[in-house]
């Protein structure tokens, strides 16, 4: 078994609790999970990583990030091919263990994806939206701020807020007060 087919197991047989690794049909089982997912992180250019925010009636700002690639790589394609070639292999039951186990692992997992921000974050976040632009500089989030007829920031405010969003990987520093939008951003209404 390689390292990824081992982590699987032991997580599967802490989850499900007819999970045998040595009976043949949940080594099978564990095989189409293993070629389902890639424990691995996903590099800047292909990431599964998206930053929404949203704009309550009462003009209220929120935004959150789910990321993906900080747990795993799904590749839901492979995915349904999988399961479709499943389907004439194993029986019926076996194929609802599968589920099961794929289930049970995006379950775990969920809660860690999400991050949230803070309403000072989310304003700079769409700011940084309404930029549109996937570069822009420190002073440009607080002209853009104004524009939206929100107050500027404190140099210590706005400071904080981009090292949180860097910390959360949303965007990266260029150096010289200028960024790099790493994430898509949405905005809702």
């Amino acid at each position: 078994m390689n390292p990824q087919e081992k982590i699987l197991s032991a997580f599967l047989s802490e989850e499900l609790e007819d999970f045998d690794i040595s009976r043949k049909e949940d080594k099978q089982i564990l095989m189409l999970l293993s070629e389902t997912l890639s424990l691995a992180h996903q590099d800047a250019a292909g990431n599964y990583r998206a930053v929404t925010i949203k704009e309550d009636s009462d003009g209220k700002i929120t935004a959150h990030s789910i990321k993906l690639s900080n747990i795993f790589q799904a590749d839901l394609d492979k995915q349904i091919k999988l399961l479709s070639k499943a389907i004439t292999i194993f029986p019926i039951a076996l194929l609802l263990q599968f589920t099961a186990g794929f289930l049970a692992i995006l379950a775990s997992f969920i809660p860690m994806l999400k991050v949230e921000f803070n309403e000072q974050d989310a304003k700079v976040l769409l700011a940084i939206y309404k930029l549109h632009s996937k570069t822009f500089s420190k002073k440009s989030i607080n002209k853009e701020l104004q524009s939206l007829g929100f107050e500027s920031l404190t140099q210590k405010n706005l400071q904080a807020s981009l090292v949180k969003l860097s910390n959360a990987k949303v965007i990266r520093s260029l150096g010289h007060e200028e960024y790099l939008r790493m994430e898509t951003l949405t905005h809702k209404r």
